[in-house]
């Protein structure tokens, strides 16, 4: 099936699905989800809400005017592809689990908090080739997008591109980076392993802890 919409909130879905699916309104995962293809969020009643499970996405994510919710330590989403969000509002909406990302991030220009989280929140940037972090800043709203726990777990000589100040409110964590790595947490602990080339690193209100495995 090329593409599958929920328009009810408590539909459940078969463990693998081979399709683009689209989410137009609240809906609770029961139990993992393996998702070939791609997620799209694109109405404001659209929430997909993790409920402490693992949704994996082969395809992009977009969160057009929707959002996902993760308030459980288990909840996974790991997207394999891009991820893009817009309008939705997430304060108080990511406060726990993990956010991995293959591919690119973007947050774009409309709604200031489309990225707000915070707790243990955690995106990990896993790709296997080159990525890229961007977020574009409504006037006056730089206090709305932010990262809370950030890992850097790219391990191509690409690397993960940061186009954008959008800053770290909690850890940073780069592990095993072959590219040249400049990056910096406000209020949280900068650590990176295994750096092999030129390193720039900041923290503020926090500490700082780096290792590399060869000085050229």
């Amino acid at each position: 099936v090329a593409s599958t919409t929920i328009g009810a909130g408590d539909v459940t879905l078969p463990a693998t699905m081979k399709t683009d699916l689209h989410v137009a309104l609240a809906w609770t995962a029961v139990a993992p989800l393996d998702l070939v293809g791609s997620l799209f969020i694109t109405t404001v009643q659209g929430d997909v809400i993790l409920n402490g499970n693992q949704i994996t996405v082969s395809g992009d994510l977009l969160g057009d005017q929707g959002i996902f919710t993760m308030l459980n330590g288990g909840d996974v989403l790991d997207v394999r592809g891009d991820v893009t969000l817009e309008h939705g509002n997430t304060i108080s909406r990511l406060t726990a689990g993990q956010l991995r990302i293959g591919g690119d991030f973007s947050v774009l220009f409309n709604n200031p908090p489309a990225f707000s989280p915070e707790g243990s929140h955690t995106v990990v940037m896993d790709g296997t080739a080159a990525q890229s972090i961007t977020t574009q800043f409504p006037a006056n709203t730089t206090d709305k997008r932010f990262f809370n726990n950030l890992e850097i777990r790219n391990g191509s000589n690409a690397g993960v591109t940061f186009d954008s100040g959008m800053p770290v409110n909690g850890s940073l964590d780069i592990d095993g980076v072959e590219g040249n790595v400049k990056a910096s947490s406000i209020n949280g602990k900068v650590v990176a392993r295994g750096l092999m080339s030129e390193a720039k690193l900041s923290t503020i209100n926090g500490q700082l802890h780096a290792t590399f495995t060869h000085l050229d």
